[in-house]
Order: C-alpha cells, then structure tokens, then sequence
C-alpha cells in the first residue's frame, strides 16, 4: 500500500491540508497521488487568484513544500517532483 505526505523541506513536517501554512509531526495522508494533485492544484489557483496575505500564503506554502511517497512496510521514502 502507498500512501503520500507534504512535508515542508526546512522543518521535516507534514502539512495539514487547506491552503494555509499549518505542518504537524503526523499532518494529513493522501491515499492516492491524484487527491494530492487536487489540493495542489487548488493551493495553486489560490495563489493566482488571491491578493495580499493570502495569495502570497498560497505561493510561500507550495514553495516550502516537497511530495513524499511512501509505501507500508518499506522505511524507504521517495520525494516525487511536483
């Protein structure tokens, strides 16, 4: 089974979801890639859509964070570009 995580590069935690800066030691577990290109892509359309704090909230949030792939039993992991 592989699941996948948003772990923000300088920190080593896990984003929560939603589009604000929120990362936690267990944040949030996509079970499938396409559930997490689907938040980005929102995070995205965040960042082009909104003016001020909030757009540039969405920007700072994809730019700190890299896609994390992980698959049960095996303590390997894998960044995904994205």
């Amino acid at each position: 089974m592989t699941f996948f995580k948003l772990r923000h590069k300088e920190t080593g935690l896990f984003s929560v979801g939603g589009i604000r800066n929120q990362f936690t030691k267990k944040g949030k577990t996509w079970s499938q890639i396409g559930h997490v290109k689907c938040h980005l892509s929102a995070v995205k359309k965040g960042a082009e859509w909104y003016r001020g704090d909030l757009g540039e909230t969405c920007q700072k949030y994809l730019d700190s964070i890299e896609l994390v792939e992980y698959t049960l039993g095996d303590p390997a992991e894998r960044v995904i570009p994205f």
